[in-house]
């Protein structure tokens, strides 16, 4: 009890009640899982959790868009035995809404002493802090993320184990130590494996001390291991932190309303700044910690948590399934947004939002600039290069071969459908040259032009009417090799069409023409940016990329052929990833071995043999100057 005797002379540090009552009922309150079909108990004691799914949507005036990783396909969502004492006035105090993601940032926290968590404001970066205090508590609660650790390895492992897809790859690795090439492909594989299992083979950082406080100067004090079961609260400066924390402690930084630097000099305690992207706040810190971007919550986890808020939030919160979904489209997934503003708030965003957007749009080079820029993305601040948070959103490239699972990279995208609409239309009207120039750069620059995919799928729409010969190359699937069957470095095909009319519609497979591009402007059309009809009637879909893996799950493959009212039966599909020249070594080191999982989500629970026979993989390159062709010496 000396340290709570120090604290209460020196800082006059009191027992905060409703925090310790809140904290003495999560240490204590029995875990029940509930049946989504089960209604939540009032006044009971228990921490009450149900993972919630696509089917459990109560209401589904519209079509639930398809995941682009299973992390975004469920929502974990906890009741409390009490409310949070200091967030009573929002709109589900009693409620924490764990995303997959989230149980994956706190093994990611535990690598690393220093840590910076930012992201979209209005994704509940503030409330991960309850969630960790609360996991710290109940350490049992991170068991659910287990199955989603063991599903990547899984995955990872599709392939290389005995087994058809296993011989295959023993088969292309012989080949290919014969050819002298064992030297780069082996180590890499062992690397990567050595990484895979590097999230699931450290353990978490669980605190003695968690600090959470406000500005480094008011914090709250959550003793898990001694000396007292209360909560203390007192008021300090900011050169106190390092008096009563230590190695075994973790402080939780929250900004205050008035703009602080991060305090961290002779701080042994491991530090989770939890800030919003200003970066005057925490330049100095961000020197000296790791950052990591939490990515935004999917349409899916935003229309579960609307109903959750229908039944339990005021009635200003009750935003219909389709609400919500509109709002996603209209203004991205970020929660405040979607679920808390009123029109009002909603309406003054617009006008900002749309400011910004005539100035990034008023010529080619001042969007130019703005696509490029990485640095300036976040920032809210007028001048700056960059797009704002109304344009854009991170997220997260999942990687289970990297150590920090790829949250620790600030991928991005345009924020929302309306916004992306926006950027297309004034694309649409930028000449040939500037496109090309664009695509240029983009291929020389020493960091990744992450929206570049967008001026891919515009070149090829320029060149569709004059026509383009370029480069293929075929993506074997592993259980398509066969004995010591491998691909040669000789396997570039050559890649020649023409069109006479670029349409912009669905079309059906028996309306459509073989010298038509199908170019929907509808981007929520499923699996390609594009699609025509060949020779021998097959279809073809163009995907421009910058990913290295594009694993899709069934049932997108499915509304594809849905959409285009046809079957993999019937039709067979061959889809092209257009990619920048920059990356094909991504995709021709590793030709001809490529597992189920570089295509198929869930590759691990099997793939019907209509999809593999059916559907074929190319890389589709265009020169490096991106011209309609290659040069004649090419």
């Amino acid at each position: 009890m000396e340290l709570v005797d120090r604290l209460k002379k020196k800082y006059e540090a009191e027992v905060h009640r409703g925090f310790t009552a809140w904290i003495q009922s999560v240490r204590t309150a029995p875990i029940v899982n509930r049946d989504n079909e089960q209604g939540w108990q009032d006044g009971d004691g228990l921490i009450q959790i149900k993972r919630m799914k696509k089917e459990d949507l109560q209401h589904k005036e519209v079509p639930v868009p398809e995941s682009e990783h299973p992390y975004d396909e469920c929502l974990d969502v906890i009741k409390l035995p009490m409310e949070i004492p200091t967030e009573k006035r929002n709109p589900a105090p009693q409620f924490l809404f764990i995303r997959p993601d989230e149980y994956a940032l706190f093994y990611c926290f535990g690598k690393q002493d220093w840590c910076i968590l930012t992201g979209n404001p209005g994704i509940s970066k503030s409330w991960f802090q309850w969630k960790f205090i609360l996991l710290c508590y109940r350490q049992e609660l991170l068991d659910r993320f287990v199955p989603f650790m063991e599903e990547e390895d899984d995955d990872y492992k599709e392939g290389q184990e005995d087994g058809n897809e296993g011989k295959g790859t023993e088969q292309v690795l012989k080949k290919r130590k014969m050819e002298s090439d064992t030297e780069e492909i082996v180590p890499s594989q062992r690397r990567q494996k050595a990484n895979q299992n590097a999230l699931q083979q450290s353990k978490p950082f669980f605190p003695n001390l968690v600090v959470r406080t406000i500005s480094g100067t008011e914090s709250y004090l959550f003793f898990l291991n001694g000396p007292t079961n209360d909560v203390l609260h007192f008021e300090h400066g900011p050169n106190a932190l390092k008096r009563f924390t230590d190695a075994e402690s973790t402080i939780l930084w929250e900004p205050g309303e008035v703009a602080a630097a991060i305090h961290y000099q002779d701080i042994d305690a491991h530090i989770i700044a939890t800030v919003s992207p200003n970066i005057e706040r925490f330049h100095e810190f961000r020197k000296r910690a790791k950052m990591f971007y939490m990515p935004c919550p999917s349409e899916l986890q935003l229309r579960l948590m609307g109903q959750i808020y229908r039944s339990t939030a005021e009635e200003q919160y009750h935003h219909s399934d389709k609400e919500i979904h509109d709002r996603v489209i209209e203004f991205g997934p970020f929660i405040r947004n979607v679920l808390c503003w009123s029109k009002y708030e909603l309406n003054l965003f617009k006008v900002d939002r749309m400011t910004e957007i005539e100035d990034i749009v008023s010529s080619d080079q001042s969007l130019a600039k703005a696509l490029r820029s990485q640095v300036n993305i976040m920032e809210s601040s007028r001048g700056q290069s960059g797009m704002s948070h109304r344009l854009a959103r991170y997220v997260a490239h999942r990687d289970a071969t990297d150590p920090f699972g790829g949250y620790a990279e600030p991928y991005y995208q345009i924020s929302c459908e309306l916004v992306r609409n926006e950027i297309i239309t004034h694309i649409a009207q930028s000449s040939i040259q500037f496109v090309k120039q664009q695509l240029i750069d983009a291929n020389r620059a020493e960091k990744t032009f992450q929206l570049a995919h967008i001026y891919l799928e515009r070149i090829f729409e320029l060149y569709a009417k004059t026509g383009i010969q370029w480069k293929c190359f075929p993506m074997r699937l592993q259980s398509s090799l066969i004995n010591d069957d491998c691909l040669s470095t000789d396997d570039w095909q050559q890649y020649s069409v023409q069109f006479k009319v670029v349409d912009k519609s669905i079309t059906a497979y028996d309306d459509m023409k073989h010298d038509v591009l199908y170019y929907p402007t509808d981007k929520s059309f499923p699996l390609v940016d594009m699609y025509y009809l060949d020779v021998e009637q097959n279809l073809i879909g163009i995907q421009a990329t910058m990913d290295e893996k594009h694993p899709k799950s069934v049932t997108t493959y499915e509304k594809f052929y849905e959409k285009l009212k046809t079957s993999p039966e019937c039709t067979k599909l061959h889809l092209y990833y257009l990619i920048l020249p920059r990356y094909v070594d991504r995709y021709y080191r590793e030709k001809g071995a490529y597992p189920l999982s570089q295509f198929w989500l869930g590759a691990k629970n099997g793939i019907d043999s209509k999809w593999k026979e059916n559907i074929n993989f190319y890389t589709l390159l265009p020169p490096d100057t991106f011209e309609a062709s290659y040069p004649n010496d090419a």
